[in-house]
């Protein structure tokens, strides 16, 4: 008795449960390496972000399938941008003023795009991306931790009020002794100003002293990456 050919682009009950699955098991491998480092989004928080995303897909793709001028990405974009709003709650600024979750958010983020993936049946991309994402949450961030004990340099976001506050915090930079490499303007709906700089601290600046020396300037924070480590 000859099988039916499966046509895994098509949806039906084969594939339905076949991109539920896929997703389930590439989210849960990315989560339980969050989790396994105590962060606040673990395998289950992985799971149903990116499975909701396959269905959403799904069903967007069943919509367009029976009704006539649906657009099949539609609900997808709504996906990419509402996201955002759950990945926001990740990134926490500890009482050592260093952010922590920033991995964790882009990670969640990058969850819901797999799940996009798979659920419009693109199962290639999603498995080769979910295979590189694992990568670098392990390999990536222990070769990462190596090459920052060899080089003096660090990045930190800075709040300013106005663009003077933040010349002001630049000249202190210089004083000190420490050398700003990179500089790049944040966007946001706010009237504060938002940067990413990165620093070179030589060994004879103490990092906790100068940290809490600069954020006694008027109109300026200055938050450390601590997902550099994580």
């Amino acid at each position: 008795m000859k099988l039916p050919a499966i046509n895994f682009e098509e949806l039906n009950f084969f594939t339905i449960l076949l991109r539920s699955l896929l997703a389930m098991l590439i989210s849960g491998m990315i989560g339980f390496e969050r989790g396994l480092k105590n962060h606040p989004a673990g395998m289950r928080t992985y799971i149903l972000v990116c499975i909701t995303s396959a269905m959403v897909m799904m069903t967007n793709q069943f919509a367009a399938e029976f009704y006539e001028g649906v657009d099949p990405t539609r609900m997808g974009s709504q996906v990419v941008s509402g996201i955002g709003f759950l990945g926001a709650g990740m990134i926490l600024v500890t009482n050592r003023d260093k952010i922590k979750g920033l991995t964790t958010a882009a990670g969640l983020w990058s969850s819901a795009c797999i799940g996009l993936a798979i659920g419009i049946g693109f199962y290639e991309v999603a498995i080769v991306v979910g295979f590189i994402l694992l990568i670098t949450l392990t390999f990536l961030q222990r070769v990462e931790s190596s090459l920052r004990k060899k080089t003096p340099w660090v990045t930190v976001f800075v709040q300013a009020k106005d663009v003077q506050s933040f010349n002001e915090a630049l000249h202190f930079i210089e004083a000190s002794l420490v050398t700003v490499t990179f500089i790049k303007p944040l966007v946001n709906n706010s009237d504060q100003l938002d940067y990413l700089v990165r620093l070179v601290i030589p060994k004879e600046v103490h990092p906790e002293k100068f940290f809490q020396d600069i954020n006694q300037l008027s109109g300026v924070s200055i938050y450390e990456s601590e997902d550099e480590y994580n």
